[in-house]
């Protein structure tokens, strides 16, 4: 990890090979929120990364060190700018780590770091790209192509929990006949500078102004159906073979209100106040139902649908099939060790839970041919068996 204060786009003068060998990966973090903050956090603590800048929004922030800015602690020698274009115009970077708040412009400036040149790891999407048609897939090919880099989307959900771990179990049976995913996430956790993207989703608003804005606004054309709807069409296409065309969606969305007043870490829920709330995505393919997926989204321990909850996050996965059916659990929440609970550290571990594998991609991302990278698994229930060929082979 460096300790010099550097200035985004400067020249790093080169190292001996038996000063850094193998040299870090040169990253750079795209985003302050609490996945932002996790990755440093981490990454300062891996002698693999250099990470080289820092993009926040927050003006105050601009030119600062990210120790000081953005850790609240000592400074570390990494630079924080605000200035998208700072980044665009780095040169050397191995691979930014994009885990930005879905935006309209979101497209704009992954293509602009893909034809610049970086590789580029998203936690805010791109985790299926074909599911938007040819032309956006098309535009991004287009980025990796003159840039000559790669595209990944990654993270906790979507990909590593469904469409690796759930797609990777179902060669357990033969045939599925439908697939459950539900996740339930204790955002009470996050942290106050959190509030913004939960009352996105709807914790803390009576019922009156969700039920305005669902309509004013369906879900079905908001940034979470971006996420989830991609995430089930491609485990349905894996296992069924399907193009976007051939599955239609329905999403429910239910909630829970607080039955009084309720103080958490990220806000405060009044009496009859959302508290927990929960999106339904289904979907059907010839008019059978063969995929569903529930996101539960709650703010502490009295709001968790659970009933034996355990960590800060957890993930089930229910196959039916044939000739075998089965469950899978994961329950995720901080490690035991002081080095990451200890009294200076604030994050939540659902955010390094959430960044670990985005940051265990850098090294596959850096060095795979440009293009866009999707999950691959070694065998899975496939419809036709021919289809696994190319990854057995």
């Amino acid at each position: 990890m460096t300790t010099t204060q550097q200035t985004p786009g400067d020249a790093v003068a080169p190292a001996s090979q038996s000063d850094r060998a193998p040299n870090p990966y040169r990253v750079v973090i795209w985003g302050t929120g609490n996945l932002g903050r996790a990755a440093l956090r981490e990454l300062i603590r891996r002698p693999e990364i250099d990470v080289v800048a820092v993009l926040g929004h927050n003006p105050s922030r601009h030119g600062t060190d990210a120790g000081e800015s953005i850790l609240g602690g000592a400074k570390i020698g990494i630079p924080v700018t605000t200035n998208k274009d700072d980044i665009y115009a780095m040169r050397d970077v191995d691979c930014v780590l994009h885990m930005a708040t879905v935006t309209p412009d979101m497209t704009d400036d992954v293509v602009r770091l893909l034809e610049t040149g970086k590789n580029v790891i998203s936690s805010a999407g791109f985790h299926n790209p074909a599911y938007h048609g040819e032309e956006f897939v098309a535009r991004l090919e287009k980025a990796c192509a003159l840039g000559n880099s790669s595209l990944c989307g990654n993270g906790l959900h979507p990909n590593l929990m469904f469409e690796r771990l759930t797609l990777a179990s179902t060669a357990l049976t033969s045939r599925v006949e439908h697939i459950s995913f539900a996740e339930y996430a204790d955002c009470s956790a996050i942290g106050p500078e959190g509030e913004g993207i939960l009352r996105r989703v709807g914790l803390g608003a009576t019922p009156e102004v969700l039920q305005a804005a669902l309509a004013q606004n369906p879900i079905e054309d908001s940034w979470l159906a971006q996420y989830y709807v991609e995430s089930l069409h491609f485990v349905l296409n894996k296992i069924f073979g399907i193009t976007p065309a051939e599955m239609s969606t329905t999403i429910d969305v239910d909630w829970d209100l607080a039955p009084a007043d309720m103080e958490t870490n990220v806000m405060k829920i009044h009496k009859g106040e959302v508290m927990a709330i929960r999106n339904t995505y289904k979907a059907h393919i010839d008019g059978v139902l063969r995929g569903t997926m529930h996101e539960y989204y709650y703010l502490g321990d009295q709001a968790c649908p659970l009933n034996d909850r355990v960590g800060e996050t957890t993930h089930i996965a229910v196959v039916k099939g044939d000739p075998t059916s089965y469950q899978m659990r994961f329950d995720a929440g901080g490690s035991l060790r002081p080095s990451v609970e200890r009294s200076d550290d604030s994050t939540a571990a659902a955010a390094y839970i959430c960044v670990m594998p985005i940051i265990q991609a850098v090294p596959k991302v850096t060095s795979a041919p440009a293009g866009i990278i999707m999950p691959e698994e070694f065998s899975y229930a496939a419809s036709d068996l021919h289809s696994l060929a190319p990854i057995l082979n």
